[in-house]
């Protein structure tokens, strides 16, 4: 599963990170990834991610894959939001080094968990 924020985001990102981490507990098989938009500079992502769970890990800003998933965000004069962007999550398979997106979520959305959760049991059935 991806999560596209920023470390320090104070609006989405804590919300969704929450109820990523929430989900983590009930299905510790569940690897999160908080793809960091601002991976340029010398990041505090790991540490911010880390902060809402232990096992989440952070990846560097992918420009093809944030296209394909249609994600959108863009910089920004604020000091205290220097990133704008979508709030979603993406549930992702990994097959043989590429990716398949099974759905995508609103990440603040009360019903995160529960869709998360139904379409994971749904896509893990045999």
């Amino acid at each position: 599963m991806i999560y596209v924020g920023y470390a320090g985001c104070s609006l989405e990102c804590p919300i969704t990170l929450t109820s990523l981490a929430s989900l983590k507990e009930l299905r510790p098989d569940l690897a999160v990834y908080m793809m960091d938009l601002l991976s340029e500079s010398d990041s505090q992502a790991p540490k911010y991610a880390e902060q809402f769970h232990p096992s989440f890990k952070t990846i560097a800003k992918h420009n093809e894959l944030l296209q394909e998933l249609g994600v959108w965000y863009q910089k920004t004069q604020k000091d205290d939001q220097p990133v704008s962007h979508s709030d979603r999550v993406y549930l992702i398979e990994f097959i043989d080094h590429n990716y398949a997106l099974i759905n995508q979520y609103a990440g603040s959305s009360p019903e995160l968990n529960s869709h998360l959760q139904y379409t994971i049991q749904r896509h893990t059935q045999p």
